[in-house]
């Protein structure tokens, strides 16, 4: 609601200028303090461009994957999926809640395989999540950028900890 859903918002409204959307880029680049979210966003964001490529031609995907491939601009995922709802021309509403819809899903699957929980249990918390997202959507509309961000050191610490475990579930 104040940090992501915000920054999708601006990144989108910032598509038609290439320089715009890579000064967001480089912000989200400096709100990712764990050096694996950090680099998995990157990774990710610059799948999600190489496949758009191949399926539109726009000068807005160029121009950007340009800068991207240069390394001016790190190619958060979060800034290719604005990309990709400008270019197709996605309603603002419908990319957010899309946006957030992956993000819970991509929390869900962690879940499966970080703790004890079963398919049913993680559907029932992620159709709980679900019914709230309209509601989070709306209210990130009004988050200004220079107020959008958390504060949240124990998440930040744990991934950052992350990185050092004797053992790991995950590449990224």
């Amino acid at each position: 609601e104040r940090v992501e859903l915000p920054y999708l918002r601006f990144a989108i409204n910032a598509a038609d200028s290439t320089e715009q959307l890579c000064a967001i880029d480089r912000e989200i680049d400096a709100w990712k303090l764990a050096s694996e979210s950090r680099l998995a966003s990157r990774q990710i964001g610059k799948r999600r461009l190489s496949a758009l490529q191949k399926t539109h031609s726009d000068d807005r995907l160029h121009a950007y994957v340009q800068v991207v491939e240069r390394e001016a601009t790190p190619g958060h995922h979060l800034c290719a999926c604005a990309i990709q709802s400008a270019i197709q021309g996605t309603p603002l509403d419908a990319a957010l809640l899309v946006y957030g819809y992956q993000s819970l899903a991509g929390v869900c699957t962690a879940a499966l395989k970080l703790i004890r929980i079963g398919q049913d249990a993680c559907q029932r918390g992620l159709t709980a999540a679900l019914r709230k997202l309209p509601e989070t959507t709306e209210r990130s509309l009004v988050i200004e950028r220079e107020d959008a961000g958390c504060f949240a050191p124990i998440l930040e610490i744990a991934a950052m900890r992350h990185a050092f475990a004797n053992e790991r579930l995950f590449i990224s």
